[in-house]
């Protein structure tokens, strides 16, 4: 799995205890999509579908920036 340099950026955003799980998510997701690069827009859109999923959260744990 390819990551861009932006993606990389935001995953190191994600707190040390959860980014493997993260990561690992977002590989799945991209795997099940039949997407071989991460992007930071791939990111950003897991994301949203995660705020969508979840609800109001303060922080989103793909990218370890406040709501």
């Amino acid at each position: 799995m390819l990551w861009s340099d932006e993606a990389l950026e935001l995953l190191e955003k994600i707190p040390d205890e959860i980014r493997p799980m993260a990561k690992q998510m977002m590989e799945l997701y991209a795997k099940q999509q039949g997407i071989e690069n991460i992007t930071d827009d791939l990111m950003k859109d897991i994301r949203q579908s995660f705020e969508s999923q979840y609800g109001d959260q303060k922080k989103c744990p793909f990218d370890g920036a406040e709501n």
